[in-house]
């Protein structure tokens, strides 16, 4: 009956399957006892629960335990490594209180192995009734006191061993009361120890550990939580691009033109009377009547009677409807192809740009795994090199993160005035401990606190000018640019160009921009933030517009220099010592194809090197490729603004500069103060 009203409960539910097996009877109290058998526990103990009749190997100490409802069967990894190590300090003479006692079978192993008294206390009555039920099953109950409550309200006396095989949280509420049950030995050493240390020590001690603390435990948790949010996120939005099936459309097997003639011939033939002579005994002179139309049209020929062949046009009496209707009705199949692989393509870009986002959510997980590394050894050596310069120190956690950088966090005491000088100081131990150069990053001291961030300075700094020249005079440039630094110290030159010019390639270009810009200060890497832009602008239904990419990154500690290009203009450096690169990447703009793959060039720059980015507007103002190179030569600079000027100037005043519009960038990338050697 049971069975039948949960099948009628289901069947009124959607999505809901219902399956009903009929288990046979088993005894379930009695079940489980055949996976609890006895065991060795440690060195001294043997385990058995109370049915098992298994001799006790010799030299073993048995323990018998009934758990009933209660926990503590001994199986348990946390309970198996409490009773070894009782074995160490549990010993002849012992007194022992067991926190959370449960079945008891913690008490009971301390007795066994020699302590002289045991209490346990535990909240729960079942399992008090159950550890005294086992108390006397090993014969320890006149030794064994064992109390319903709280630790708190409940323990008394003091205790050489202190067990509690609880969850954490628990232990460290019942910390604050743990002084209540201490030994005499343990209080007497906790208070020398306060008697010979001052009390400012105590106070920066107590200070730091609470912050540590604090800090370690919420660091922890919160990259935990966010590492499963992201897992599920990656997981959610592959299990999304998974789930979208290519719009297929019609089936292979369907003949598009066929339906188009059939369709024409139903409306037009189906009331005439020579549609016998025409559609039986002329089948296949008719049919290739209608698809010699089809074809011109298909070719982009005229649509007029002409087109029928002469049999056909002095037999029928209706050309001129055929003509009509086959003509709509191309029309029709025209545009319903057109948006069919316009849905198809929809379709893949949605899916594939779910999978990339999967992967990126999955590489941003993997981050917050791996980053930051805390270093708790170096941050106590700069903690006392900061102190022997005189800074009174709250907190110091120094930091790796997955690029290999460091950074250090720092918390004083306020000094009660606001002094630049100490930042260089503090850059100085850092720079003496950790053997690279650092610098302020954020944070200030002032009266009330000392807060700063530290992290390691850049070899390298780059100089950048621009000069732009839109195609129309007062009207906008069709060509958006930017230059910013990264998290991670890296540095990028931005240069886009919209297809078209003044305010609506402006919109073009700036929208790529801006995108790109978005995507890489987020974290995500150069080839997954094209493929976005691309997908994004190919996708877009409403008009097509394109833009090209021109993008260069510099590691600002390595001179490591990764060019990228979506259609654009080639890029020029002028090397320190008087050679030239060009480099050149044949990729299409961004909008134009969906699917083709970005490609990059990497070099390695080096101080005093020069580079010329530029868009198709100056490179195209010359008659002859690479007249970038003549120029940087003939000018003999190594000033950017200088040479963005003159390169500006020259490529204007030519007589064969493209109507359009001109951008040029140049940065030099020179050594910083703080160079390593």
């Amino acid at each position: 009956r049971a069975a039948e009203a949960i099948r009628e409960a289901t069947n009124a539910m959607e999505d809901v399957d219902c399956e009903i097996n009929v288990v046979e009877p088993v005894d379930w109290q009695e079940k489980w006892k055949e996976g609890f058998k006895s065991r060795p526990v440690g060195n001294r103990l043997w385990l058995r629960p109370y049915w098992d009749a298994t001799p006790v190997t010799e030299g073993r100490i048995p323990l018998t335990v009934n758990p009933g409802m209660a926990f503590g069967t001994g199986t348990h990894n946390t309970t198996s490594l409490c009773m070894e190590l009782l074995e160490q300090y549990a010993g002849e003479g012992k007194t022992m209180l067991d926190v959370g006692c449960g079945s008891g079978i913690l008490g009971i192993a301390a007795l066994l192995l020699g302590a002289k008294q045991a209490q346990g206390v535990d909240i729960d009555e079942l399992a008090v009734k159950t550890a005294k039920e086992n108390a006397a099953l090993n014969n320890v109950s006149d030794k064994f006191e064992i109390m319903c409550g709280n630790l708190s309200d409940k323990a008394s006396g003091k205790y050489d061993v202190i067990v509690a095989n609880i969850v954490a949280d628990t232990i460290i509420l019942l910390s604050e009361n743990i002084y209540t049950v201490i030994g005499f030995q343990d209080i007497a050493v906790s208070a020398l120890l306060y008697i010979i240390t001052s009390e400012k020590q105590i106070g920066k001690l107590k200070l730091l550990f609470l912050a540590q603390t604090k800090t370690a435990d919420n660091s922890e948790a919160i990259k935990n939580i966010a590492s499963v949010k992201l897992d599920r996120l990656s997981r959610a939005f592959l299990k999304l691009s998974e789930s979208i099936n290519a719009y297929s459309g019609k089936s292979e097997d369907d003949d598009p033109i066929s339906a188009v003639c059939d369709s024409v011939a139903d409306k037009v033939c189906k009331k005439c009377a020579m549609r016998f002579y025409c559609w039986q005994k002329d089948h296949k002179m008719t049919a290739q009547a209608f698809l010699s139309v089809v074809n011109s049209l298909k070719t982009g020929g005229a649509a007029n009677e002409g087109v029928f062949p002469d049999y056909f046009k002095n037999k029928c009496i209706k050309t001129n409807e055929i003509l009509n209707g086959i003509v709509s009705a191309y029309e029709i199949l025209r545009l319903n192809t057109v948006w069919q692989n316009k849905m198809k393509e929809n379709v893949k870009i949605y899916r594939e740009q779910f999978y990339e986002l999967s992967s990126i959510v999955r590489q941003l997980k993997s981050e917050i795994e791996n980053n930051p590394c805390f270093d708790k050894y170096l941050s106590d050596e700069i903690a006392s090199e900061l102190e022997k310069e005189g800074f009174q120190i709250k907190k110091v956690s120094v930091m790796k993160d997955h690029n290999d950088c460091y950074r250090a966090d720092i918390g004083l005491f306020t000094c009660g005035q606001s002094n630049i000088k100490c930042y260089d100081k503090i850059s100085a131990v850092l720079e003496k401990v950790l053997s690279v150069p650092f610098s302020k990053s954020f944070g200030k001291c002032s009266f009330k606190e000392c807060y700063l961030v530290f992290k390691e300075s850049e070899i390298y700094s780059l100089d950048c000018a621009i000069r732009q020249s839109p195609k129309i005079k007062n009207e906008k440039c069709g060509d958006c640019w930017s230059v910013d630094l990264l998290e991670n110290g890296n540095k990028y030159i931005a240069l886009c160009d919209g297809s078209g010019s003044g305010k609506k390639a402006n919109e073009y270009s700036d929208k790529t921009l801006k995108l790109l810009e978005e995507f890489l200060k987020t974290g995500f890497s150069k080839t997954s933030s094209l493929k976005l832009i691309n997908s994004s602008f190919f996708a877009n239904t409403e008009e097509d517009y394109f833009s090209t990419i021109d993008l260069g990154v510099i590691d600002l500690k390595s001179g490591n220099f990764e060019i990228v290009k979506k259609g654009a203009a080639p890029t020029y450096i002028m090397r320190s010592d008087g050679e030239y690169d060009v480099v050149k990447i044949n990729t299409l703009p961004i909008g134009v194809f969906n699917g083709e793959k970005g490609k990059f060039k990497k070099t390695v720059l080096k101080s005093g090197d020069i580079i010329v980015m530029a868009s198709d507007g100056i490179c195209d103002a010359l008659d002859r490729e690479d007249w970038i190179i003549d120029a940087l030569s003939a000018i003999n600079s190594k000033d950017p603004e200088y040479i963005a000027e003159m390169i500006m100037k020259i490529a204007s005043s030519s007589a064969n500069a493209p109507d359009d519009d001109k951008t040029v960038i140049v940065a030099k990338l020179s050594l910083t103060d703080r160079e390593i050697a």
